[in-house]
């Protein structure tokens, strides 16, 4: 089935992510957050919040709101229905990377580069107070996700730290690791059934690992290589790309990784295997996310990222896509 753009934006996407009723929300360093209608015959934004600042990335929690978390370092809850956007929580020394949701309890993590994550207990609902905890960290956090189906939050440090808390006691860490992959990490996602999680480094890898410590679990994590090129340059090295974006298929056992080498795989995460390769896409992929309800779309963000070698340079525009999967999940 086809790959679909349903939006061109003017500037980085940070973050993409599905919700109730086949919506797409989709954060961006432009400050907006999107929301998106999307179906096989017609997609369209169906609104549109303005942050105070750049976001870094937004989660759902329940009843439609959702949060985003940004250069300004707060945590900021969005009415997209309402147009309204309101700051919860206390302010980071630095900015927050990342927001994940407890939505079944309208919890809501932060982590930032002020080296803290923050718990925000938001029951009393959108405009009422809300109550927050503050939480040290061995280092700035780049990373973080949690799966619905999950108590476990999965964070990604630097000097390749991964720190895995349960939202229920999130005074300590209840797992201390270093990532099995050599280099920098560059994303974490959750399984959908909360058994383990992705993580991927920025030299084009990708470990999956489970959260069971026993040996029998142990032994089944794994890692391998890919978002590479096929020829030597000029020092006769092949050139490796950072994996910017990973998803889960809700209901297979398929994966779907992104790369800056603009290039979706499809992975049978059981047989070890890729399955499938898709079209090139414009630019480098930035985010992915699979529906989460139906498994019948994936997301895909594409971004110029030459800034990251050209920082005076100008960066073309962002695209927004949608590939419509079938019930293999391919």
């Amino acid at each position: 089935m086809s790959i679909v753009q349903i939006d061109s934006l003017p500037d980085l996407i940070s973050k993409v992510t599905w919700g109730p009723q086949k919506h797409l929300l989709v954060s961006s360093w432009d400050t907006k957050l999107r929301l998106y209608s999307v179906n096989h015959d017609n997609s369209r934004q169906v609104a549109e919040v303005t942050a105070s600042s750049p976001i870094l990335d937004c989660c759902w929690g329940d009843n439609g709101v959702a949060f985003t978390g940004g250069l300004a370092g707060v945590v900021e809850a969005a009415d997209l229905q309402a147009g309204q956007l309101l700051s919860i929580g206390q302010q980071h020394d630095d900015a927050i990377s990342a927001v994940v949701c407890d939505a079944g309890n309208n919890l809501i993590v932060s982590g930032s580069w002020d080296k803290s994550l923050q718990l925000i207990d938001a029951r009393g609902g959108f405009g009422n107070r809300d109550s927050s905890m503050m939480i040290p960290t061995a280092g700035k956090i780049y990373t973080m996700d949690k799966a619905t189906n999950s108590n476990y939050v999965v964070c990604g440090l630097g000097n390749r730290q991964i720190h895995i808390y349960d939202i229920r006691n999130m005074g300590q860490v209840f797992q201390r690791r270093d990532s099995s992959l050599k280099f920098m990490t560059r994303k974490v996602r959750s399984m959908p059934d909360g058994r383990g999680y992705a993580n991927t480094s920025i030299e084009g890898r990708v470990a999956v690992e489970w959260f069971d410590p026993s040996p029998e679990a142990q032994a089944q994590k794994y890692a391998f290589k890919c978002h590479r090129g096929k020829e030597l340059d000029a020092q006769g090295r092949i050139e490796v790309y950072p994996v910017n974006g990973v998803a889960f298929h809700p209901a297979t056992p398929a994966f779907f990784t992104g790369g800056s080498d603009g290039v979706v795989y499809c992975w049978d995460g059981k047989q070890r295997r890729r399955l499938k390769q898709y079209p090139h896409m414009p630019a480098s992929v930035m985010g992915l996310d699979v529906d989460p309800t139906s498994g019948d779309m994936l997301a895909i963000a594409c971004a110029d990222d030459s800034f990251k070698e050209n920082p005076n340079g100008t960066l073309a525009k962002s695209s927004l896509h949608v590939k419509f999967l079938d019930s293999d999940g391919l």
